[in-house]
């Protein structure tokens, strides 16, 4: 058996209503989720048993960090292609479940103004990635320093040559906006970026569903989401400066 497996996700598979269909989550969960794990899986005898995923993808661009660079390309698709979608899965439901007060809510209030501002922009700085790729909510735990295009809620961490940028600087406690390109994480790119939640923005997510409405498919999926299991991952691992790890059979680490 392979070393890192998917979650049987039963109550994902049919459909959300409204958000995901049938053949979207056959696509995204039976075909392209299982080719990263597939991928991952050839990789094994490659990596030490004893060291999670998630602290492998935190080295991946560290000058430590030996492996060939063929291999660690394959690591930064297939390994962060499973780590992101394991992300994803596991913190979307078919249930209704009301976002109540609780250490994420009262930062991200703290930090954006108000829950309907910071969902505005993280829908506006999402919709405008273009391809491939992942818009995220983390949590800064150091000094770090981005370059930014435009307001100071949203920090770039691929830094485009061709756009005027700033250099913001991040202090530890404050809640970002965080893009990352195809199958790269927050967490690839320092240690001081604790990752809340994550949506993906690859065309198969939505493309069925809502058509080219990028933006309608992000305002949907803060719908979907499940409140309960991301108060936990703020509280019990965020807010520790604990990392947001996955267990090898698919499911989000916690205590």
């Amino acid at each position: 058996m392979a070393r890192w497996n998917q979650d049987d996700i039963k109550n994902l598979y049919s459909k959300i209503d409204g958000f995901i269909d049938e053949r979207t989550m056959d696509l995204h969960y039976n075909v392209l989720h299982k080719k990263y794990v597939d991928g991952l899986a050839k990789l094994e005898s490659d990596l030490n048993k004893s060291i999670p995923l998630h602290v492998y993808l935190s080295k991946i661009y560290s000058t430590e960090f030996s492996l060939e660079v063929e291999k660690k390309e394959l690591l930064i698709k297939n390994g962060g292609g499973h780590y992101n979608h394991t992300i994803f899965f596991q913190t979307l439901t078919d249930k209704k479940i009301d976002f109540k007060e609780g250490n994420l809510k009262n930062d991200i209030i703290k930090n954006f103004g108000s829950f309907d501002e910071f969902v505005d922009v993280f829908v506006r700085k999402g919709s405008s990635v273009f391809g491939s790729g992942w818009c995220w909510l983390v949590r800064v735990t150091g000094n770090v320093k981005f370059s930014c295009f435009e307001d100071s809620y949203y920090k770039n961490l691929t830094l485009n040559i061709d756009r005027p940028t700033k250099l913001i600087e991040c202090s530890p406690g404050d809640l970002i906006i965080v893009c990352t390109d195809k199958q790269e994480s927050p967490i690839m790119y320092s240690d001081d970026l604790k990752i809340c939640m994550g949506c993906d923005l690859f065309e198969h997510s939505y493309l069925n569903v809502f058509n080219a409405n990028k933006v309608e498919y992000i305002y949907k999926w803060f719908k979907h989401l499940d409140w309960s299991l991301l108060e936990r991952i703020y509280t019990e691992l965020v807010l520790v400066n604990k990392p947001l790890g996955i267990t090898e059979t698919g499911k989000i680490s916690l205590p």
